[in-house]
Parts: C-alpha cells; sequence; structure tokens
C-alpha cells in the first residue's frame, strides 16, 4: 500500500463522533446512555459505526439532547 492510499474508516470514537456531528462530548455520552445512538465495544473502547453517524444526522430531533 503506498502513501497516497487511503482506507475507509467504518469505526469513530466519541470524541471524532461528537466532532463529526457537531455535539459536545457529554451530549454523544448521554446519547449512548439513552441508547438514541448505538455503539460497538471492541476491547474496552467504545465505537460508533459511520452508518450509524449517518442514520443519527438525517433524523429530526427535536427533543432535548439532555435533559
Amino acid at each position: 500500500m503506498s502513501t497516497g492510499d487511503c482506507i475507509e474508516k467504518f469505526l469513530y470514537t466519541r470524541q471524532e463522533a461528537a466532532h463529526a456531528l457537531g455535539l459536545s462530548l457529554r451530549s454523544i455520552a448521554y446519547l449512548i446512555q439513552q441508547q438514541r445512538l448505538a455503539t460497538r465495544r471492541v476491547g474496552g473502547r467504545v465505537l460508533i459505526h459511520k452508518d450509524e453517524i449517518r442514520r443519527f444526522a438525517r433524523g429530526h430531533h427535536t427533543d432535548a439532547i439532555a435533559a
């Protein structure tokens, strides 16, 4: 694989998901806790699949993220 080759990323950290969605890390934690954002666990890491980030981004979220 040459230096210019790019590997598509499928799993994102909570920090990366927060950045991608324009939300705070605290909001991401709340969404995960409320099971509004599905995660995958790999060892001790909590990761979010790219399709889950896109699914959330496509939705209409009129209710407050945190109470």
